[in-house]
């Protein structure tokens, strides 16, 4: 769950390369935000220091 949201991938697109429905992914995604605490995506550690494209 955690490598679309680092890429910034809609919930939709999530849930279709997870195989959820979008409403799941969203919920999912929620709870990875919450967890780490987290306002939104953007602010997810991807693990890709420093390279900023978007692959």
């Amino acid at each position: 769950m955690l490598a679309p949201v680092g890429r910034g991938v809609p919930n939709q697109e999530t849930g279709a390369e997870l195989h959820l429905s979008p409403a799941t992914a969203r919920t999912h995604v929620g709870r990875v935000l919450a967890e780490l605490g987290a306002r939104d995506p953007v602010c997810v550690p991807t693990g890709r220091h420093g390279d900023t494209s978007t692959r």
